[in-house]
């Protein structure tokens, strides 16, 4: 928890109110969250939650033009054959484009998610019926009735999909930059942390160099094969052994034997008589300061290092091994000790380093004839002069082959041996070996387009294509809901108030000219335009009425009546910027529908068989401090917040716990403590465990003495 790991006395209220319903029920949408927030889309600023999403559908449904509707699709539903069937067609084939006036608020792509409607009365209604499915309650009046013991599990389930599938979205967005520019180094590099890179036969190799000991120095590997660096790390080591007297006799120039150390006079002396070559030690050189600067000392006399490992005799060399912890057997001279050859006798001819031609690429450092790839002869630059050129090519190659291992200048030949003996790779997995990218076009693709859009609806609506818990719970909660509904209330108002949707509701009495659309489906469901009995024939529409004429059938009639609607909204539409809002508003709140259902499509989320447990509810109240701390836009809190009933103890609690956790965790980020944390140490209740030691008795009784 975000306290510290101790329950709160808020988060303890909240959980009562969540399970007991103690201080009143904690989800219900009575009372919604005192906010003010200006909505993006409509620009609007009201009240965003459960109760302002019932308030605004209740106030949209009550005006005089939809309760009209909701009052004709009715009898429209009471018709026999196939007439309403004919209705829902073209209800719910309007499109974008059409003013529906509430007839069809399913258009565009969200219609194939949510099939065919018939109108405002199940749009609505189904939403209000599918938020109370989420809160895990039903709805009440204008009511929606939450209970946490199935909240608790479905919200859990939203936050854990959001952010398993962001972590997808995101490291496949971020993947893009991955290896950028040519410098994939293929799957099993990766990895392996590159350790592929240098050979596939990891097992062998790790052996190889697990008999090295510090013969290699990991910290310089840009310096492997140079006589002055091995010089240095049998300095390292603690000791120099029989190469103190090598080191001594090597001959150098006065002229630059200062930069060595030696004593002063003895150089100005061999200078002012023209000597050309003077040994190290008779210089007064300390040969521990030369095995210091390793590396750094001139190619001539590195040269000489070099001959002077190599001349070493049989014992003279054990010396050197024994200093340096070398085991490696092939190591016959010392001159092998700068050989990869006999440094890895058994893995050398797998060895690799990356070579870029078109591409970086690994090649063979080693052909076949056991010879130095000549491919590396640049890389043999650095060591020229200081060992013969096929050692120093060999030794630049493996150097740059070691280099791209990252973080190697960490490590010791011993650590990376136990992890090269160990290492796997994707032998076998020949598909994965065979992408020549990190993160394939498809699988990038799937995350960072496919998965965030289904059927035409965009189902990520959060910061670069990822998703937001409102995406999948949102409606409840007042997104993309709340707004639209306050924003259709007010511009329908307007259209009623101006006459305009009198084309829709007027009813002069007669059922005939000046009749609304509306009422003339209504009269027309109440037999105004049958037949007189005794005869069933002809239906007619009188003059001046929508779908005016005679008709042999009163299926005929009806579908006249219907072309008619759709030419007056096509036209409305067009006429009215009102219309244009509320149809755009319908969409925005059809579309949030259509994405939570494909979302927990996804999710395998069954609202209805979410199961009522103390257990979802008591987990919902402990995991408010850690919820808490998620603030994104349509995060945790947010939704969290829209959804607690501001009237019930639990309901104000359960915010208070967020914002106490919030606290908490800015205090701490400045170490101060805080007292609100309560400890829930359990009382010490020690179990009867078998015994697993041994008495005086029962150890002489098992103990071998002979």
């Amino acid at each position: 928890m975000a306290c510290g790991g101790a329950i709160t006395a808020t988060v303890l209220t909240a959980g009562a109110g969540m399970v007991g319903d103690v201080g009143g029920q904690v989800l219900k949408s009575t009372s919604g969250i005192t906010n003010s927030i200006k909505d993006a889309t409509t620009g609007l600023t009201g009240s965003v939650s459960m109760a302002s999403f019932t308030s605004n559908q209740a106030a949209f449904q009550g005006l005089a033009a939809p309760s009209a509707l909701t009052s004709t699709i009715s009898k429209v539903s009471a018709l026999g054959g196939t007439m309403p069937q004919t209705f829902s067609n073209m209800a719910s084939g309007l499109g974008d484009n059409v003013f529906s006036a509430g007839f069809d608020v399913f258009s565009g792509d969200a219609l194939s998610v949510l099939g065919p409607a018939t109108g405002i009365g199940s749009v609505l209604p189904a939403g209000l019926t599918e938020a109370a499915s989420v809160m895990g309650g039903s709805v009440s009046g204008i009511d929606i009735v939450g209970n946490a013991k199935k909240f608790g599990s479905t919200f859990a389930s939203a936050d854990g999909f959001v952010g398993s599938v962001n972590s997808m979205i995101s490291a496949a967005t971020n993947s893009a930059s991955a290896f950028a520019g040519g410098t994939f180094p293929g799957m099993d590099s990766i990895m392996s942390g590159n350790l592929t890179g240098i050979t596939n036969a990891l097992p062998d190799f790790g052996a190889d160099l697990g008999s090295l000991g510090s013969t290699i120095n990991l910290e310089s590997i840009g310096d492997l094969g140079s006589p002055g660096q091995l010089l240095q790390n049998m300095d390292l080591a603690g000791n120099l052994g029989p190469m103190y007297d090598k080191v001594a006799n090597i001959t150098v120039d006065p002229r630059i034997a200062s930069s060595l150390g030696g004593d002063l006079s003895t150089i100005t002396n061999a200078v002012n008589t023209g000597t050309s070559g003077i040994s190290i030690g008779s210089l007064g050189v300390d040969i521990n300061k030369v095995a210091e600067l390793g590396p750094a000392l001139p190619k001539n006399i590195q040269s000489q290092v070099f001959d002077a490992f190599d001349g070493l005799s049989t014992t003279e060399l054990g010396d050197v091994k024994g200093i340096l912890g070398n085991t490696q057997a092939a190591i016959a001279k010392g001159g092998d000790l700068m050989n990869p050859q006999k440094l890895f006798p058994t893995s050398f001819s797998t060895l690799t380093a990356p070579l870029r031609t078109a591409s970086v690429g690994d090649r063979a450092i080693y052909t076949a004839d056991g010879s130095v790839n000549a491919e590396f002869d640049s890389l043999g630059d650095a060591l020229k002069g200081s060992l013969p050129d096929d050692l120093a090519v060999a030794n630049g190659a493996l150097s740059r082959s070691f280099g791209q291992v990252k973080g190697i200048d960490g490590s010791t030949s011993k650590l990376l041996s136990t992890a090269a003996a160990t290492a796997e790779t994707f032998k076998d997995l020949d598909l994965i070996k065979a992408q020549t990218q990190y993160v394939t076009d498809d699988v990038k693709n799937f995350w960072t387009t496919t998965y965030k859009t289904q059927s035409g609806i965009t189902l990520a609506t959060g910061p670069n294509g990822t998703y937001t818990i409102s995406d999948v719970i949102g409606y409840a909660a007042g997104y993309n809901s709340a707004a639209p509904l306050q924003q259709n209330k007010i511009e329908m108002e307007k259209l009623i108030a101006s006459g305009a949707m009198d084309v829709f509701t007027r009813d002069d009495g007669s059922g005939s000219a000046n009749t609304g659309i509306y009422k003339v489906i209504d009269y027309f469901c109440d037999g105004a335009y049958d037949p007189t009995p005794p005869a069933v024939t002809p239906f007619v529409i009188p003059a001046g009425v929508y779908g005016a004429g005679t008709y042999a059938t009163q299926t005929a009639a009806f579908e006249a009546i219907i072309a008619a609607a759709k030419t007056l909204m096509q036209n409305f539409f067009t006429a009215n910027p009102g219309a244009q809002i509320i149809q755009r508003n319908f969409k925005r709140m059809q579309e949030q529908q259509a994405r939570e259902k494909l979302i927990r499509a996804k999710m395998d989320l069954d609202l209805s068989v979410v199961q009522t447990q103390d257990n979802n509810a008591v987990q919902l109240a402990s995991n408010l401090p850690a919820y808490a701390l998620d603030t994104s836009a349509g995060g945790a809190s947010e939704v969290l917040e829209r959804v607690m009933n501001f009237s019930s103890t639990g309901g104000q609690a359960a915010v208070g716990a967020m914002r106490e956790a919030r606290n908490v965790d800015k205090l701490a980020t400045a170490n101060i403590q805080s007292d609100a944390p309560i400890p829930q140490t359990l009382p010490s209740n020690p179990g009867q465990i078998a015994t697993s030691t041994f008495t005086v008795a029962e150890a002489d009784a098992v103990i071998v003495r002979s």
